[in-house]
């Protein structure tokens, strides 16, 4: 059962990680003064939010429980300890991240991106620092799953 809650824990990261960057992209326009297609780019938005907090479920709920012990326990704690560093850290991102990304989610459904919103450039910089930590937080994940999983 284990594995088949990291398979789907890693489906709804990279999904998140996926429509993450598709929005990146387009908000990065939108610093450039290009204002097209702001529907699909509030539908990324969506998309990242959902497979987000699945991801956050997935791995709060059923996969932190036995990692705890299993693998951190077990196996970092004694032989690699600058992976439970590592770990807490992505982690601790992660928990920010869910705070942001529900503001992030709230503004991209009332906001309409236009040269003179006084909230765009607030917009474009939790898009630009969310993605940053989505994507710190995968490479993390992917790097210590290479050592140990649960």
């Amino acid at each position: 059962m284990l594995k088949f809650l990291l398979l789907l824990h890693t489906a709804a990261a990279m999904v998140c990680l996926g429509s993450i960057t598709h929005n990146l992209v387009m908000i990065v326009g939108y610093w450039r003064g290009k204002f097209r297609r702001t529907q699909l780019e509030k539908l990324y938005v969506k998309v990242s939010f959902i497979a987000f907090i699945c991801t956050y479920l997935l791995g709060g709920i059923g996969l932190y429980p036995p990692f705890r012990y299993q693998v951190r326990h077990l196996y970092f704690d004694t032989s690699l300890r600058w992976a439970t560093g590592l770990f807490e850290i992505k982690e601790h991102w992660g928990s920010l991240a869910l705070v942001l990304f529900i503001v992030y989610y709230l503004l991209s459904r009332s906001i309409q991106p236009s040269p003179d919103n006084p909230l765009l450039k607030i917009y474009i910089s939790l898009g630009i620092l969310l993605s940053i930590i989505i994507w710190f937080s995968a490479i993390v994940r992917f790097l210590l799953v290479s050592y140990k999983s649960v």
